[in-house]
């Protein structure tokens, strides 16, 4: 068997139990649902979803989205001054810390944690494949937790948890177990067995589902997720950028698209990039692109707005 990249040719056996451990964890990794990250700003979907749900907010609530203290700690903007006086629907749009630390403690914390355990950050999602993980959430949050957490800071989910609480609101609501086979065929052609979707459990209603469905939209029509835009085609998505303790960026951008008849959600996760200039605009371009191929390949029709056909 060849060396895998970085290791020497020379010392490469495959028939030591290193050197099997290093390609089980390294080369064979699946690590969108093995391996952990701050999900950042993308869990303010669910932040919204949770507040809209229990009919804590609407849409057109002003709020100050100045700095302000929790236990001690600052929770700013990143504008660090902050927009002001703004909507929630803006403060979504511009991905405001404070108005979704705000929304969260007006939850509280039973209410709040009773949800992400809803949504699966809890628990694996039980897909069938091997190695799957689960993230890290506190065990007796604080407030000050409360508050990170409902910007997606100081706990940690996979990739697959996250794009399966998008798939919730993606699908009116409704929490499904991921599956890897969804038929089996003959060589005919002919199926010869299905595995059919598992509802888990019924998370948020289907209006509250749209309404933060709504919001997505305009994340990539007016606020941080541009890049993503794709001509013919209504994307709903969210921006992330989260730091570590070190300064290394997580950037991310989750998106759903149609948005108005939703066929796929898209995840695009860059751990620690080079150069720490990199912004979520460039995930979220390379969400359009895969939106684009994958809708085209299962033969969605485009609408084109007037913006599109204008130019």
């Amino acid at each position: 068997t060849a060396a895998p990249p970085g290791k020497d040719p020379a010392d490469w056996d495959t028939s030591r139990k290193e050197d099997i451990e290093y390609l089980s964890k390294e080369i064979w990794r699946n690590r969108a649902i093995s391996d952990t990250y701050e999900p950042g700003s993308t869990l303010k979907a669910i932040t919204a979803a949770i507040a809209f749900e229990e009919n804590l907010t609407n849409e057109s609530e002003m709020f100050n989205d100045a700095p302000f203290k929790e236990s001690g700690w600052t929770i700013s903007c990143s504008s660090r001054v902050g927009h002001g006086i703004e909507s929630m629907q803006q403060a979504f749009y511009r991905s405001c810390n404070p108005i979704f630390a705000q929304l969260a403690l007006r939850t509280g914390i039973n209410r709040y944690y009773d949800y992400l355990r809803a949504f699966g950050f809890m628990d694996t999602t039980g897909i069938d494949l091997p190695g799957e993980g689960k993230g890290i959430l506190h065990e007796n949050p604080a407030r000050i937790d409360l508050a990170t957490v409902s910007y997606g800071e100081s706990s940690t989910v996979t990739p697959l948890q996250l794009a399966t609480s998008y798939c919730a609101i993606a699908n009116g609501g409704n929490l499904v177990k991921p599956l890897i086979v969804k038929s089996l065929t003959d060589a005919a052609g002919n199926v010869t067995k299905e595995y059919p979707a598992e509802t888990i459990r019924k998370v948020i209603s289907e209006t509250t589902a749209n309404r933060v469905l709504e919001l997505m939209e305009g994340v990539v029509l007016f606020g941080t997720g541009s890049g993503a835009y794709t001509e013919g085609y209504r994307v709903a998505g969210k921006t992330s950028t989260s730091t570590d303790d070190n300064g290394d960026h997580t950037i991310s951008f989750g998106a759903i698209a149609p948005a108005d008849n939703p066929e796929i959600v898209v995840l695009v996760v860059l751990s620690k990039p080079g150069d720490k200039r990199t912004s979520s605009s460039g995930a979220a371009r390379t969400v359009g692109q895969i939106v684009n191929r994958t809708l085209e390949h299962l033969n969605v029709p485009r609408q084109f707005s007037e913006e599109d056909m204008t130019g």
